[in-house]
Protein backbone atom coordinates (compact mmCIF):
# COMPACT_ATOMS: atom_id res chain seq x y z
CA UNK A 1 0.00 0.00 0.00
CA UNK A 2 3.06 2.28 0.61
CA UNK A 3 5.26 1.61 -1.89
CA UNK A 4 8.63 3.30 -1.95
CA UNK A 5 7.29 5.37 -4.52
CA UNK A 6 4.15 6.20 -2.95
CA UNK A 7 5.87 7.35 0.77
CA UNK A 8 7.92 9.90 -2.13
CA UNK A 9 4.27 10.63 -3.94
CA UNK A 10 3.01 11.56 -0.15
CA UNK A 11 6.04 13.66 0.61
CA UNK A 12 5.99 15.42 -2.49
CA UNK A 13 2.66 16.60 -1.86
CA UNK A 14 3.06 17.56 1.81
CA UNK A 15 5.56 19.64 1.21
CA UNK A 16 3.71 21.57 -1.71
CA UNK A 17 0.67 21.44 0.31
CA UNK A 18 3.36 22.81 3.10
CA UNK A 19 3.95 25.94 0.63
CA UNK A 20 0.13 26.11 0.26
CA UNK A 21 -0.86 26.55 3.65
CA UNK A 22 1.93 29.99 3.55
CA UNK A 23 -0.56 31.60 1.13
CA UNK A 24 -3.43 33.47 2.74
CA UNK A 25 -6.91 33.38 0.67
CA UNK A 26 -9.06 35.17 2.94
CA UNK A 27 -9.58 36.03 6.09
CA UNK A 28 -11.86 33.56 8.44
CA UNK A 29 -15.19 35.73 9.62
CA UNK A 30 -15.62 36.47 13.99
CA UNK A 31 -12.52 34.78 14.06
CA UNK A 32 -9.99 37.40 14.90
CA UNK A 33 -6.49 36.40 13.46
CA UNK A 34 -7.42 33.18 11.48
CA UNK A 35 -7.27 32.93 7.78
CA UNK A 36 -8.00 30.39 5.07
CA UNK A 37 -5.21 28.94 3.28
CA UNK A 38 -4.35 27.70 -0.20
CA UNK A 39 -4.03 24.96 1.58
CA UNK A 40 -8.01 24.70 1.50
CA UNK A 41 -8.20 24.44 -2.14
CA UNK A 42 -5.34 22.07 -2.82
CA UNK A 43 -6.16 19.62 0.21
CA UNK A 44 -9.12 17.68 -1.83
CA UNK A 45 -7.53 17.73 -5.17
CA UNK A 46 -4.59 15.13 -2.58
CA UNK A 47 -7.64 12.93 -2.48
CA UNK A 48 -8.12 12.71 -6.18
CA UNK A 49 -4.37 12.15 -7.09
CA UNK A 50 -3.23 9.66 -4.26
CA UNK A 51 -6.96 8.01 -3.04
CA UNK A 52 -8.89 8.79 0.16
CA UNK A 53 -6.54 6.68 3.03
CA UNK A 54 -3.24 7.90 1.20
CA UNK A 55 -4.40 11.36 0.45
CA UNK A 56 -5.98 11.97 4.02
CA UNK A 57 -2.77 11.11 5.36
CA UNK A 58 -0.92 13.66 3.23
CA UNK A 59 -2.83 16.13 4.16
CA UNK A 60 -2.60 15.38 7.78
CA UNK A 61 1.05 15.34 7.63
CA UNK A 62 0.97 18.93 5.83
CA UNK A 63 -1.61 20.01 9.03
CA UNK A 64 0.44 18.29 11.68
CA UNK A 65 4.20 20.27 10.09
CA UNK A 66 2.33 23.35 9.66
CA UNK A 67 1.27 23.01 13.29
CA UNK A 68 4.65 22.70 14.50
CA UNK A 69 6.05 24.85 12.55
CA UNK A 70 3.30 27.86 14.31
CA UNK A 71 4.29 26.41 17.66
CA UNK A 72 0.40 25.60 18.27
CA UNK A 73 -0.14 24.68 21.78
CA UNK A 74 -0.92 20.41 21.57
CA UNK A 75 -4.96 20.93 22.83
CA UNK A 76 -7.81 18.37 21.86
CA UNK A 77 -9.22 21.32 20.32
CA UNK A 78 -6.51 22.32 18.42
CA UNK A 79 -6.25 18.55 17.31
CA UNK A 80 -9.92 18.60 16.43
CA UNK A 81 -9.03 21.33 13.96
CA UNK A 82 -6.90 19.28 11.71
CA UNK A 83 -9.95 17.11 10.79
CA UNK A 84 -12.30 19.27 8.64
CA UNK A 85 -9.59 19.48 5.38
CA UNK A 86 -8.68 15.30 6.10
CA UNK A 87 -12.53 14.73 6.07
CA UNK A 88 -13.13 16.91 2.53
CA UNK A 89 -10.21 15.18 0.91
CA UNK A 90 -11.92 12.41 2.04
CA UNK A 91 -15.05 13.14 0.56
CA UNK A 92 -13.34 14.89 -2.93
CA UNK A 93 -11.56 11.22 -2.98
CA UNK A 94 -14.47 9.54 -3.01
CA UNK A 95 -16.76 10.76 -5.60
CA UNK A 96 -13.75 11.43 -8.10
CA UNK A 97 -12.56 7.41 -7.57
CA UNK A 98 -16.01 5.78 -6.21
CA UNK A 99 -15.45 2.53 -4.61
CA UNK A 100 -19.29 1.40 -4.85
CA UNK A 101 -21.71 2.40 -1.66
CA UNK A 102 -19.10 2.18 0.76
CA UNK A 103 -17.53 5.62 0.06
CA UNK A 104 -21.53 7.04 0.85
CA UNK A 105 -21.10 7.06 4.42
CA UNK A 106 -18.13 9.43 4.27
CA UNK A 107 -20.06 11.74 1.51
CA UNK A 108 -23.34 11.12 3.85
CA UNK A 109 -22.25 10.11 7.40
CA UNK A 110 -19.51 12.95 8.10
CA UNK A 111 -21.90 15.63 7.54
CA UNK A 112 -25.15 13.93 9.24
CA UNK A 113 -22.85 13.42 12.37
CA UNK A 114 -21.54 17.14 12.25
CA UNK A 115 -25.21 18.29 12.35
CA UNK A 116 -25.90 16.19 15.14
CA UNK A 117 -22.91 17.56 16.96
CA UNK A 118 -23.68 20.97 16.23
CA UNK A 119 -27.18 20.57 17.64
CA UNK A 120 -26.42 19.22 20.75
CA UNK A 121 -25.02 22.47 21.71
CA UNK A 122 -27.23 24.39 23.44
CA UNK A 123 -26.61 27.87 21.32
CA UNK A 124 -26.60 25.14 18.17
CA UNK A 125 -30.22 23.92 18.82
CA UNK A 126 -30.78 27.79 18.82
CA UNK A 127 -29.91 27.98 15.32
CA UNK A 128 -30.70 24.73 13.98
CA UNK A 129 -31.26 26.09 10.52
CA UNK A 130 -27.60 27.13 9.97
CA UNK A 131 -26.54 23.27 10.24
CA UNK A 132 -28.91 23.03 6.73
CA UNK A 133 -25.91 23.89 4.91
CA UNK A 134 -24.50 20.71 5.52
CA UNK A 135 -27.44 18.95 3.83
CA UNK A 136 -25.72 19.84 0.48
CA UNK A 137 -22.80 17.42 0.81
CA UNK A 138 -25.51 14.58 1.03
CA UNK A 139 -28.04 15.62 -1.75
CA UNK A 140 -25.13 16.22 -4.20
CA UNK A 141 -24.15 12.38 -2.97
CA UNK A 142 -27.56 11.12 -3.66
CA UNK A 143 -28.13 13.09 -6.91
CA UNK A 144 -26.59 13.15 -10.56
CA UNK A 145 -24.25 16.39 -9.18
CA UNK A 146 -22.46 13.66 -7.84
CA UNK A 147 -20.97 13.49 -11.63
CA UNK A 148 -19.68 16.60 -11.96
CA UNK A 149 -17.18 18.48 -10.94
CA UNK A 150 -18.74 21.49 -9.05
CA UNK A 151 -20.83 19.35 -7.41
CA UNK A 152 -17.99 17.30 -6.23
CA UNK A 153 -16.07 20.26 -5.18
CA UNK A 154 -19.21 21.95 -3.67
CA UNK A 155 -19.88 18.84 -1.69
CA UNK A 156 -15.92 18.72 -0.50
CA UNK A 157 -16.08 22.31 0.79
CA UNK A 158 -19.43 21.56 2.77
CA UNK A 159 -17.86 18.70 4.41
CA UNK A 160 -14.94 21.04 5.43
CA UNK A 161 -17.18 23.28 6.67
CA UNK A 162 -19.63 21.01 8.86
CA UNK A 163 -16.69 19.32 10.64
CA UNK A 164 -15.55 22.90 11.46
CA UNK A 165 -18.40 24.28 12.49
CA UNK A 166 -19.62 21.27 14.65
CA UNK A 167 -15.68 22.03 16.18
CA UNK A 168 -16.05 25.84 16.78
CA UNK A 169 -19.69 26.19 18.05
CA UNK A 170 -18.17 23.79 21.47
CA UNK A 171 -14.32 25.56 21.00
CA UNK A 172 -15.61 29.36 21.17
CA UNK A 173 -19.90 29.46 22.11
CA UNK A 174 -20.20 31.80 19.72
CA UNK A 175 -23.31 33.87 20.42
CA UNK A 176 -26.26 32.95 18.13
CA UNK A 177 -26.95 36.09 16.12
CA UNK A 178 -23.44 36.01 14.72
CA UNK A 179 -24.70 32.39 13.21
CA UNK A 180 -27.26 33.93 11.86
CA UNK A 181 -25.17 36.47 10.30
CA UNK A 182 -22.87 34.07 8.39
CA UNK A 183 -25.40 32.44 6.61
CA UNK A 184 -24.93 34.63 3.76
CA UNK A 185 -21.52 35.09 3.80
CA UNK A 186 -20.97 31.09 3.60
CA UNK A 187 -23.10 31.25 0.90
CA UNK A 188 -20.79 33.41 -0.69
CA UNK A 189 -17.48 31.30 0.54
CA UNK A 190 -18.38 28.19 -0.34
CA UNK A 191 -19.96 28.74 -3.73
CA UNK A 192 -15.73 30.72 -4.06
CA UNK A 193 -14.15 27.55 -2.48
CA UNK A 194 -16.00 25.02 -4.56
CA UNK A 195 -15.04 26.93 -7.80
CA UNK A 196 -11.44 27.33 -6.19
CA UNK A 197 -11.11 23.81 -5.44
CA UNK A 198 -12.90 22.30 -9.32
CA UNK A 199 -10.14 25.00 -11.08
CA UNK A 200 -6.96 23.80 -8.76
CA UNK A 201 -7.47 20.47 -9.89
CA UNK A 202 -8.24 20.81 -12.92
CA UNK A 203 -4.68 22.71 -13.21
CA UNK A 204 -2.86 20.32 -11.18
CA UNK A 205 -4.12 17.31 -12.64
CA UNK A 206 -3.16 19.00 -16.11
CA UNK A 207 -0.20 19.68 -15.45
CA UNK A 208 0.78 16.46 -13.91
CA UNK A 209 -0.20 15.15 -17.06
CA UNK A 210 2.21 16.86 -18.98
CA UNK A 211 5.65 15.13 -17.20
CA UNK A 212 6.33 11.44 -17.71
CA UNK A 213 8.19 11.50 -14.51
CA UNK A 214 4.69 12.41 -12.92
CA UNK A 215 2.98 9.57 -14.83
CA UNK A 216 5.13 6.81 -13.89
CA UNK A 217 4.40 7.80 -10.32
CA UNK A 218 1.18 6.27 -8.41
CA UNK A 219 -0.95 8.98 -9.04
CA UNK A 220 -4.33 9.01 -10.59
CA UNK A 221 -4.36 11.35 -13.77
CA UNK A 222 -7.73 11.95 -15.32
CA UNK A 223 -8.04 11.94 -18.51
CA UNK A 224 -11.59 12.99 -18.23
CA UNK A 225 -10.47 16.61 -16.50
CA UNK A 226 -7.38 17.73 -18.77
CA UNK A 227 -7.26 21.23 -20.29
CA UNK A 228 -7.79 21.69 -23.57
CA UNK A 229 -4.52 22.12 -25.82
CA UNK A 230 -3.69 24.76 -27.63
CA UNK A 231 -4.44 24.06 -31.71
Amino acid sequence: MFSKKKIFVIALFAVIGLLADRVQVSAVWGAQGQTFTLLQLFAPAVGAFLGGVSGAVTVLLTEIASFIIQGKEVTVMNVVRLLPLVCATFYFASVIRPKGKKSRWIEIGVPALAMLVFWEHPIGRAVWYYALYWTIPMIISLTPLRKTLVGKSLGSTFTAHAVGGAYWIWATNMPGYLWTALIPVVAMERAVFGLGIAITFLVVNHLLSLSPVFRSLPLHISRRHLLPSRA
